[in-house]
């Protein structure tokens, strides 16, 4: 501040480093070596007056006005140097500006450098729009983004004299100034060369692209919106300029418990408005091969983004099928997202844990995974630029080959309070429902969306005879570098990005008739994007007020991650209608926007959309109807897309479109209510396009669905008599008629449900002669034997008819998803849905009843696995169409051994392939284990009844039913299924006692002490009374032990106490696993558990460390092992292999085995302690990168006296050594295994029945 004051007072200014140089290099040249030089640089008066003694009038004031702007000065006896007129200027322009800029922001002169930009001292949105408003007070109404498109003292000063230069000149030279000056005041050092940035530097432009190498055709698109489940409808709501805003639906959350108009609250949120869409709580999961069970952890954004996709693929008339054949499965995802709000709900700890670990990479890998896609599955995320720079990766993997179809699109959902409540702190939310594009807002109302696009290269699309909705002619993205602020935009970066876009595209901006913009209600970013785009249209030649310009935000508000995909939308359903569609304009003009001076004019009714005309070489000549969109993401990414319009096929003579011949009408889905759903979907349709071409609407029906097990096929030969049967069939559904009950003999229609057909009659349809029949149908022109032998699940070869000739591929409504609700639940809620599986089935029976039959209780285990209704599954049907994986089936098989049939075992189960293939392998006369024949005494054996359902940790791992029970503890992973072979050569009953919270949704035990003291309980609800005998591998055999000493303090016997390689590790000597390495051991020991006893082929199937990116953030690790599970053979899904990870994450670090510490037995003489030793002295051996991500993890195992603890407390302590190549091995390894397994045979021999007790 005082050496402001001191510049203001004296009129010296600091000498420039050019000013010097300049001075220097004259004087050196004119010196004649007597002279004395004293060089000033500043205003030439007070110069003067300070030199006389007259500086003590002056005070210190505000910036002077222009008028009173000194010119550089220096005294000195010499001439002038020459100096043009606007050199003059900018010198004397710039000079001035950087008093402003200093004066504004208190900075001193010399340190405001004229090429750094005005973030760099520190000037915020509301010192430039001062700045603004000071310099409008001297050259009037200004641009409001004037000061973030010129960012620099010298940027600033170019653009006033390009614009303003009179009244500039004017303003900044004093009387006389431009004539000859006296000598001692005219500049003797003129302005410093124009230092160039790096950025200002001269570039190449990029050349044109010759012919149409670049374009993309669109030939398929799909989304949903506000208000509108459909595109059709998102159009009728767009051109009847609807608004589609509305107040927060209940169904999210009580928007006015959150709610409060003030600003500054940190807690709530000003804004209650935005653009909603309807049931995205619901879902069809078996459609999709999932259990329901695990559609409630799945994200709703991948939810709706699947069935987007299958909507899109039915748009276009592609089937799975049809994918294989033309594409070879090489089809790329590209999904555009930006919020993760779902792991903001409370549920149980799993399904927390779960969530909060989700990729957004899921949502296009879930697709990928679905539809056996193998082309790029990427999820982009540029925040509201993101769907666009989802088609622009698109673009590239098809040009690039890696890919030859591509889906690209963008989904967005609003979940949780929290969303707005944080974009409230940041102030960009809109304070009114009329916060809208262009007008005067204060900012934005968030949307949700949905939608996709499916892409070709345009040659391949013309090559396969595709239909072209329109072409994608260039996208470009780039960044806007360094602003004012992190969300604040650069409207030079803007209009770089767009211009270059038009001149990669090879068009010229003055063909186009429509800008779809980004506005979005933001005062200032709607504002600065008009700039953009007004420099780059300007500079084109575009008239004023000529080119139409609006925003479908205006309409539902501004769809975030999927905005960019709703403009698209728009641009194509006005391209297909050749009309333009309103923008709302809800209360006053935004004031900063100038459309009167812009080549704009903003499109506020319904309008036809002629094709253009344009003088190209004196020539009139129509140009294709083009339009662009931006997208721009607040973090600075930007996203340019130009579209144009593709040439129309000629319209079909309607007259001679019915030509009166029979078509089979085929008509399927998964379940009746969708068949249902499907019909009316259809009859709306045609009630709104009665013109509909009956061969057209055949030929799509026949050609581009794929034909699911419950089907319909209608017979008629017209339009007309179609929309008629239609309507006889839906009257009767709503009278109460059952889909099934339908008769043809009153109805041309065959109806049929493929999963039902018997197996002799789905034989021959599959068989050699299927083909030969089909032939003789259509040769005979028996269209109502050839409808019902596709009602039964045979293949007709729809091309073979002929009466489709010359038919096309139309828009005919998608397939009507059966959904419910799946949503993560309150805690409570969630107690409720998911008490422990096994329950059900023991105890559903009630005294009196005939108890259920093994089928009937097999289906019941199943169906509470999978969160299903025994009825809604069907016996014929494969168990993977309902998610039943590998994990689930090997749950499944542990709850029928033990409740059902305790022979089963678990490769039976793995070699089935439907629920009827389980059921008949199941005993014919089986009852269930709780009321089978046995040796046991009665009490016991009605203990062991209720205890699988008590306890889901209690495991039967063999048949047999004779002899006191032997109870094994769980390893480190948790499950108990490892001891199933061994259980095999023991004759007596064998219980695993696996983890609570393995399998299961249950929040595991913590602690050693806590898990016993509940699996003491466990036993005993099988066993009241000793004596017992107990084992374990590796940590189980510590936890066999801390079992003995507790029932040992109840006054219990334990007799016989095995451990197998057990260590004693306490206190600092435990190991501290890295999370990453426990999930890399989850992984391992599913795919370990698929091998058996052949660890020869460990190294072939298992996931070695170097093949994992350890650097990978936890949700991206995660996933790439799960993709490397699946690679290796795990059958699960993604969603179900990472649920066990989290549970083995959570379970081991539940054991806190480094608290544990080993305590004397009461009577330790009582146990005979048999410990099977690892005689290599290796922990993991050659397997340790297979079960750790650090080589130190398990290096103080190796070779250590870890079973010293169990000698010193155990008395009959007595060791045997076996050849195992390390301690993983020691029941996978053959010959280790057979030592193991005949020694517990003999030790748990028939002897030991004599001690049972009853």
């Amino acid at each position: 501040q005082r050496e402001q004051q001191r510049i203001v007072l004296t009129g010296i200014e600091p000498l420039s480093d050019s000013g010097g140089l300049g001075f220097l290099q004259q004087a050196l040249a004119q010196a004649s070596g007597a002279e004395r030089w004293m060089v000033l640089e500043g205003d030439i008066a007070k110069i003067k007056r300070f030199i006389a003694g007259q500086w003590q009038q002056d005070r210190f004031e505000e910036p002077p006005a222009p008028q009173e702007m000194p010119a550089a000065t220096a005294l000195a006896p010499s001439t002038p140097l020459a100096a043009s007129a606007e050199g003059d200027l900018q010198a004397l322009a710039i000079r001035y500006f950087k008093q402003l800029l200093s004066t504004t922001l208190k900075r001193p002169l010399e340190k405001i450098d004229s090429d750094a930009s005005f973030e760099r001292y520190g000037a915020d949105s509301i010192m430039l729009t001062e700045l603004t408003r000071q310099l409008e007070r001297l050259f009037g109404s200004l641009p409001n983004t004037l000061l973030y498109e010129y960012q620099t003292v010298r940027e600033l000063s170019a653009y006033f004299i390009g614009q303003h230069a009179q009244r500039l000149d004017q303003w900044l030279r004093p009387e006389g100034a431009k004539a000859s000056a006296p000598r001692e005041e005219t500049s003797l050092i003129a302005e410093a060369p124009v230092r160039q940035r790096a950025r200002n530097r001269q570039q190449c432009e990029t050349p044109a692209v010759a012919g149409n190498s670049r374009d993309l055709a669109i030939i398929g698109i799909s989304g949903r919106y506000p208000g509108a489940a459909d595109l059709e409808t998102f159009w009728h709501k767009l051109a009847g300029g609807e608004d589609l805003i509305s107040e927060v639906p209940s169904a999210r959350w009580d928007h006015q418990a959150y709610f409060d108009p003030a600003r500054d609250r940190f807690d709530k949120t000003y804004c209650k408005w935005g653009g909603f869409l309807d049931g995205v709580e619901d879902f069809d999961p078996l459609f999709f091969n999932l259990s329901p069970r695990e559609a409630h952890i799945i994200n709703p954004n991948d939810r709706l983004f699947l069935e987007t996709c299958w909507n899109l693929l039915e748009s276009a008339g592609l089937t799975r099928q049809q994918i294989q054949q033309r594409y070879q499965q090489q089809v790329g995802v590209f999904v555009g997202v930006m919020y993760q709000q779902y792991q903001a709900f409370e549920s149980d700890l799993v399904r927390e844990s779960l969530v909060s670990v989700t990729s957004y990479s899921a949502i296009a890998n879930r697709v990928s995974y679905f539809f056996d896609f193998q082309g790029p599955s990427l999820a982009i995320d540029t925040m509201c630029s993101s769907s666009i720079s989802a088609i622009h990766a698109a673009g590239e993997a098809l040009r690039n080959g890696d890919c030859r179809l591509a889906i690209a699109g963008g989904v967005n959902l609003t979940l949780h309070p929290k969303k707005y409540i944080g974009l409230s702190v940041g102030q960009v939310l809109g304070s009114h429902a009329g916060s809208r594009s262009f007008a005067d807002g204060d900012g934005y109302l968030p949307a949700e969306g949905v939608g996709a696009v499916l892409l070709k290269t345009l040659a391949d699309a013309e090559r396969d005879g595709d239909p072209i909705l329109a072409v994608i002619k260039s996208t470009a993205v780039n960044h806007g570098g360094h602003t004012h602020g992190f969300s604040v935009p650069s409207a030079k970066l803007q209009a770089a990005l767009i211009d270059s876009n038009f001149k990669r595209a090879g068009i010229d901006p003055r063909t186009l008739s429509y800008v779809e913009s980004a506005a979005n209600g933001s005062a200032m970013g709607d504002a600065i994007e008009l700039s953009a785009l007004s420099r780059v249209f300007s500079a084109a030649g575009v008239a004023p007020q000529s080119c139409a310009i609006g925003s479908v935000k205006s309409n539902i508000g501004h769809a975030e991650a999927a905005s960019g995909m709703s403009a698209l939308s728009k641009l194509v359903l006005q391209l297909q209608h050749r009309q333009l569609a309103p923008s709302l304009l809800l209360g006053e003009l935004n004031p900063k926007l100038d459309f009167a001076h812009s080549p704009f004019v903003l499109q506020r009714t319904l309008a036809e959309w002629p094709q253009p005309v344009l003088e190209i070489d004196g020539v009139e000549q129509p140009v294709p109807r083009r339009a662009c969109l931006s997208a721009f993401g607040a973090g600075g990414s930007n996203a340019h897309l130009i579209i144009e319009e593709y040439p129309s096929a000629p319209t079909p003579d309607l007259a001679a479109s019915e030509p009166g011949l029979m078509q089979i009408v085929p008509l399927s889905a998964h379940s009746s209510a969708a068949l249902q759903q499907g019909l009316e979907r259809l009859a709306r349709h045609l009630d709104r396009h009665p013109q509909v071409r009956l061969q057209d609407l055949a030929h799509t029906l026949q050609n581009g669905r794929e034909a699911m097990p419950l089907r319909l096929a209608l017979r008629v030969s017209s339009t007309a008599q179609l929309r008629g049967l239609l309507a006889e069939i839906l009257q009767r559904l709503q009278q109460g008629q059952a889909l099934a009950s339908l008769d043809s003999a009153d109805l041309p229609l065959a109806l049929g449900n493929v999963d039902e057909v018997p197996a002799a009659l789905a034989s021959l349809l599959s068989g050699p002669g299927a083909a030969a029949l089909s032939a003789g149908l259509i040769a005979a022109a028996d269209l109502q034997q050839l409808a019902l032998l596709w009602t039964q699940g045979g293949e007709i070869p729809w091309h073979a008819l002929g009466r489709n000739t010359g038919a096309a591929l139309i828009p005919l409504p998608t397939y009507a998803f059966d959904k419910q609700r799946y949503w993560l639940e309150q805690p409570s809620a969630v107690k409720a849905l998911h008490e422990p599986l096994t329950a059900a089935a023991s105890t559903r029976h009630v005294v009196g009843q005939k108890p259920p039959t093994a089928a009937e209780q097999g289906r019941q285990l199943l169906a509470d696995l999978l969160g299903m209704q025994p009825q809604d599954l069907s016996p014929s049907k494969p168990l993977s169409a309902y998610g039943a994986d590998s994990i689930v089936m090997l749950q499944w098989a542990m709850q029928v051994q033990a409740q059902i049939d305790p022979g089963l075992a678990l490769a039976d189960i793995q070699q089935c392939q439907t629920l009827g293939d389980v059921l008949q392998r199941l005993s014919r006369d089986a009852t269930p284990a709780s009321v089978a024949e046995s040796v046991l005494p009665a009490h016991i054996l009605g203990l062991l009844s209720g205890s699988t359902t008590r306890f889901p940790e209690l495991q039967r791992l063999n048949p047999v039913q004779q002899g006191r029970p032997v109870f094994w503890f769980h390893g480190a992973l948790g499950g108990s299924e490892i001891y199933q072979g061994l259980a095999q050569h023991i004759q007596r009953p064998f219980f695993g006692l696996q983890a609570r919270g393995w399998m299961t949704d249950r929040a595991p035990l913590q602690g050693i002490q806590a898990m016993a003291a509940y699996y003491v309980q466990v036993i005993q609800s099988v066993q009241p009374q000793g004596p017992y005998d107990l084992g374990g591998y590796s940590l189980g055999g510590m936890l066999a032990y801390e079992v003995t000493r507790q029932l040992q303090e109840l006054g219990e016997t334990v007799i016989s106490l095995v451990m197998l390689d057990s260590p004693d590790v306490t206190g600092e000597r435990s190991a501290r696993l890295a999370d990453k390495t426990r999930l890399l051991q989850t992984v391992n020991m599913s795919l370990q558990m698929t091998l058996g006893q052949t660890p020869e082929r460990f190294a072939e199937v298992l996931i070695h460390r170097d093949e994992i990116d350890l650097a990978l953030s936890p949700a991206d690790y995660l996933q790439q092992l799960t993709d490397l599970a699946r690679q290796r053979g795990l059958k699960t899904s993604d969603q179900r292999l990472q649920q066990l990870m989290a549970q083995v994450t959570q379970i081991q670090q539940a054991y806190q085995v480094e608290h544990y510490r080993i305590q004397p037995l009461p009577r330790a003489a009582e146990v005979a302690c048999y410990y099977f030793r690892n005689a290599s002295g290796l922990w993991m051996g050659d397997l340790e990168p297979f079960f750790s991500t650090d080589s130190q993890e398990f290096a103080a195992f190796n070779h250590a006296d870890y079973w010293q603890e169990w000698q010193r407390q155990l008395p009959n302590f007595e060791m045997i050594e076996v050849a195992s190549a390390n301690h993983m091995t020691l029941l996978t390894q053959p010959e280790v295994f057979r030592v193991i397994a005949q020694f517990c045979a003999t030790l748990y021999g028939q002897r030991s029945v004599e001690n049972a007790v009853g």
